[in-house]
């Protein structure tokens, strides 16, 4: 492909993923005041130690992680994003301490068995391989260390499931790869974590392709 064209394509990329990020923002402010927030601490009200979160996003969670919590590890791919999380956390003085990293699921910048939780909010929806992911989840954690997720997730319904399956194409490249017709529930039973508790709830004020939502807590062995 002539250069040109590669940048060209580069540019447009780039500029779909701050449009994104600026949907995003306005879509989850309304969602956080209707109750999403109170998911978000009920999720890491559980984690404690040295806390890895993977695709941090903009950096919702930040605020709810406790006293329990020694260091966080904040892993972000999206250059975008990234700028947004480290405005969110730039001037923190209080605890835990605070650490933003560039990187991927696919290979989480952390040595093995290193981290004692990983939390991750809707991430396994859009990343490329979410098998791939959760080895990585399961390698940084200490044995006995514990994933905890949000997630979007297949509808439990054949009406709703048929429809999250008639959009996904569309919502798919207007999401930025995010699949809404996902079984993430059976992605984390597959994977080499143990699953010990499925939550399902409707996400507040969410379009309705991502309203269905399930909070998992697994364990490495």
């Amino acid at each position: 492909m002539p250069a040109p064209i590669r940048a060209g394509l580069a540019a447009a990329d780039r500029l779909h993923e701050r449009l994104f990020v600026a949907g995003y923002t306005r879509v989850q402010e309304r969602s956080e005041a209707a109750g999403m927030r109170g998911i978000r601490r009920a999720l890491v009200a559980d984690a404690h130690g040295r806390v890895l979160e993977v695709g941090a996003g903009t950096g919702l969670n930040v605020e709810h992680y406790g006293a329990g919590v020694d260091e966080l590890l904040l892993v972000e791919p999206a250059p975008a994003m990234r700028e947004a999380l480290v405005a969110a956390t730039d001037g923190r003085s209080s605890a835990p301490a605070v650490r933003v990293l560039d990187g991927t699921g696919e290979a989480l910048p952390a040595a093995d068995g290193s981290v004692d939780t990983v939390v991750g909010t809707f991430v396994l929806c859009s990343v490329d391989d979410p098998a791939a992911v959760l080895h990585e989840v399961a390698r940084v954690l200490r044995p006995g260390g514990r994933y905890l997720g949000l997630e979007h997730v297949r509808a439990d319904t054949r009406l709703g499931a048929g429809a999250q399956d008639a959009v996904a194409p569309a919502w798919r490249f207007a999401v930025r790869g995010c699949r809404c017709n996902q079984d993430a529930v059976a992605v984390v039973g597959a994977s080499p974590l143990e699953v010990e508790a499925v939550d399902r709830f409707a996400g507040p004020r969410q379009p309705w392709p991502v309203r269905p939502g399930v909070r998992i807590a697994a364990r490495r062995p």
